[in-house]
């Protein structure tokens, strides 16, 4: 196990362009991608019939949360389990709170790919190494962030996007010219 992360990592509910029907539609860039947050990583809000939900990984306690705007709060060990009986857990807790949404089964980005509810193949979670990868995350969170806060363009928030394992920010350029600001 040592160095791996987690044979689940991509089954999230980030990519949710496509997998929650009940979001209102959006850039690709951000409803593919999870924040940066104080002990893991985020989905940010999603709204939904019964208000806002939002999905956290929490790489200190190793778990994943489902928080509402209603004060629900449902829970999940990050473990070792297959990615079926994750992906099952997961899918009941969203039931439990009245979230009833279909997220494609089909992982992408990742070679041979096995449907979620079907992959008894992989079941890896090592809590020190998913830990050290949130902190590597944490470090370079800071250094995009202070290179968008110099930035004089308009600039997206810091995405991790969890099909490709990418972390990035992105700059958007004015027709100013560099170094002058409007008043």
């Amino acid at each position: 196990m040592g160095g791996h992360v987690c044979d689940a990592s991509h089954v999230v509910p980030g990519r949710r362009e496509s997998a929650f029907g009940e979001e209102p539609a959006r850039q690709p860039l951000v409803g593919s991608s999870a924040l940066c947050q104080r002990a893991g990583l985020t989905t940010s809000p999603i709204p939904y019939e019964k208000g806002i939900f939002e999905v956290q990984f929490d790489f200190i306690d190793h778990k994943l949360n489902i928080v509402t705007t209603g004060g629900e709060i449902r829970s999940l060990r990050l473990i070792p389990r297959t990615v079926a009986d994750f992906y099952a857990e997961f899918m009941q807790m969203l039931r439990s709170l009245g979230i009833n949404v279909k997220i494609w089964r089909m992982p992408v980005e990742v070679p041979n790919p096995i449907r979620f509810d079907q992959d008894r193949t992989h079941a890896s979670y090592d809590p020190e190494y998913a830990h050290r990868f949130w902190r590597i995350l944490v470090t370079v969170d800071s250094v995009f962030k202070e290179f968008r806060a110099r930035f004089l363009g308009k600039a997206s928030p810091v995405h991790f996007f969890w099909g490709s394992f990418d972390f990035a920010v992105n700059a958007i350029f004015r027709q100013a010219r560099a170094g002058t600001r409007r008043r």
